[in-house]
């Protein structure tokens, strides 16, 4: 998946039996998020499968991937904000509120699951600032992570805190995300250069990142 070779994933798991794939909700989650990069719509059927299985198992790590992997789909598609309304419920029923999280990773995907979609449901909900402020601390200590920037970067644009935008696009001039086939990461330097430059060099600059950080094989 950091690789950005999600149908090599997508393949080798529907190599295997179907009765093996829909007993097993680790392998419904990979498959999620192999689908993501082909058809979204079949990714998040395959994450809320997931995330009902970890829950009837009992598994609280897998849950919250999969919570993260509905709200992910949520922001690709902008098609069904109001339903995060319940599935920040139902997060809250199993996880408490505050969330008792598993690990810094899960809670990484968590708090970028939140920002990028409750800045567009409700931007004057109480946790959302809290949880961008959260983020950023996660995203600074994985800094090869460049969907985590692009949902900070597209958080203070939406909410026009463009002075925090043009600081993030600052720093990210200077800390060198990997060069990855991920398109956040394309998208994280398109936004920096817009911000940092005149419009009228921008698109110049723009095109050279993009064309500097193609997409995987």
């Amino acid at each position: 998946i950091g690789q950005g070779r999600l149908d090599t994933l997508r393949r080798w798991l529907e190599a295997l039996p179907n009765a093996r794939l829909s007993g097993d909700p680790w392998l419904v989650y990979w498959r999620g998020c192999a689908a993501v990069g082909y058809d979204v719509l079949a990714a998040r059927r395959f994450f809320h499968q997931a995330f009902e299985g970890f829950r009837a198992a009992g598994d609280r790590e897998g849950a919250c991937l999969a919570w993260g992997g509905v709200l992910e789909t949520l922001h690709f598609l902008w098609d069904d904000f109001r339903s995060f309304d319940q599935w920040l419920e139902t997060f809250d029923q199993l996880m408490g509120n505050p969330p008792q999280l598993p690990s810094e990773d899960v809670e990484h995907s968590i708090m970028r699951g939140i920002v990028s979609v409750l800045h567009f449901r409700d931007p004057a909900h109480p946790r959302l600032a809290r949880c961008a402020t959260r983020l950023m601390e996660l995203a600074m200590r994985a800094p090869g992570d460049g969907r985590s920037f692009c949902a900070i970067m597209i958080y203070y644009v939406n909410m026009g805190q463009y002075a925090a935008a043009r600081r993030l696009a600052a720093m990210l001039e200077e800390e060198p995300l990997r060069p990855l086939g991920d398109p956040a990461a394309r998208n994280v330097a398109c936004h920096c250069s817009l911000l940092q430059h005149p419009r009228r060099t921008g698109t110049p600059i723009v095109r050279t990142r993009i064309a500097a950080h193609p997409p995987g094989p």
